[in-house]
């Protein structure tokens, strides 16, 4: 996890974007509605860094990748510092501008907004990043999609009873997102709960599909009911 991943990332979607005009179909007089949203996306374990700073919890990929033994990744890496989107933000907003995309997909750190989960305090310093980083892409024309999930949870309800083994998830998980809502609602016309969720059908067991299935219909009806915009 470097800055060269994000360079080569940069550089392919800058060479795509400059050959299609020469692609068939839009030399043929092709073109794409006035409205088409062309972006690019992230996740905030690997992208952000900022590994425990201002106040942020500890995840069960901060546990996973600092621990010891067979599960550790092979070489060592982890997202401790990553690509530093935290500090650099508005260096890659200016990069996404250079591209020409007018949206981006980014994951929230639940741990960064809610070290302990529900059971400690909301973690300002973690809902003004959101806000910073959302409002400096909205002033530069970027509408963001915004993922609560991307497979990172608060180590604090790992610990206290297996995270998404249990029933209780659901409850963390519709606090959490209630919280999102009502802090970036305003602004966020576009909401995802969980990243790639038929990944969790094809690689865990139904006792821990069931929670998630549950957290992700309870929050889908409770944005229904009080947040505009998309959710999915």
């Amino acid at each position: 996890m470097g800055l060269s991943t994000l360079k080569k990332t940069i550089l392919y979607c800058g060479i795509l974007l400059h050959l299609l005009p020469f692609l068939p179909c839009f030399s043929n007089g092709f073109s794409l509605p006035s409205n088409f949203l062309f972006g690019i996306g992230s996740s905030s374990y690997q992208y952000e860094g900022a590994y425990m700073s201002d106040g942020k919890g500890q995840s069960n990929w901060d546990n996973f990748t600092h621990g010891p033994g067979r599960y550790v990744i092979i070489d060592g890496s982890n997202g401790d510092i990553a690509v530093d989107h935290y500090h650099r933000y508005l260096e890659d907003i200016d990069l996404m501008e250079a591209l020409k995309v007018n949206s981006y997909k980014l994951s929230l750190s639940w741990s960064r907004i809610l070290p302990k989960g529900r059971f400690g305090k909301v973690n300002r310093a973690g809902i003004n990043f959101y806000n910073t980083l959302i409002d400096a892409l909205l002033l530069k024309g970027i509408q963001p999609f915004v993922v609560l999930s991307h497979y990172d949870s608060p180590q604090e309800l790992e610990d206290r009873y297996g995270g998404w083994l249990s029933p209780q998830s659901k409850e963390d998980f519709a606090f959490y997102a209630d919280l999102c809502f009502r802090s970036f609602g305003d602004r966020v016309k576009y909401w995802v709960t969980f990243n790639e969720p038929n990944y969790l059908v094809v690689t865990v067991p139904a006792y821990i599909r069931r929670p998630v299935a549950l957290a992700h219909w309870q929050c889908y009806h409770a944005k229904e009911g009080t947040q505009k915009g998309n959710h999915s």
